[in-house]
């Protein structure tokens, strides 16, 4: 696809219920101008099998994964920015930053978590050479009590 694709966290730890940015930088490492779909909603996913919380015009999602005992929470709730589609050009280095506020579309309890970004480069024909979706790197995100 060209597209690389960074997740990072502000902070590692964060007391049950605060506010969490995920911030995520798509990048065009490809060698020459590539178009990319700006994001219209964000789909949530509960474990590396578990359910998917989808939107109808979510283009990427985020997957959670307990590590040790930590629990995943029954639900998650997509979320959904814009149904207007727009695409973005970018030249070779060209990059973007999206925030995705985990805490709006699931409520983590106490514990520790593995979280990575997907966006849909192949499953939703979002850039047209992907041969699978562009993923990020995970991050370890550790929920505290209040």
């Amino acid at each position: 696809g060209g597209f690389q694709a960074t997740l990072t966290l502000k902070q590692a730890t964060f007391s049950a219920g605060s506010p969490i940015q995920l911030n995520i930088v798509l990048c065009n490492v490809a060698p020459r101008a590539m178009q990319l779909y700006d994001l219209r909603g964000v789909d949530f996913q509960l474990g590396e099998d578990g359910p998917i919380a989808a939107s109808d015009h979510g283009d990427a999602r985020v997957l959670i994964k307990p590590v040790g005992k930590s629990k995943l929470p029954a639900q998650a709730q997509a979320i959904e920015y814009t149904d207007a589609s727009g695409k973005i050009d970018f030249k070779t280095g060209g990059n973007i930053t999206t925030e995705v506020p985990l805490h709006i579309g699931v409520d983590l309890a106490p514990g520790e978590y593995k979280i990575q970004f997907i966006y849909y480069a192949s499953t939703k024909t979002l850039l047209p050479d992907a041969f699978e979706d562009l993923k990020s790197n995970e991050v370890t995100l550790k929920i505290t009590a209040r």
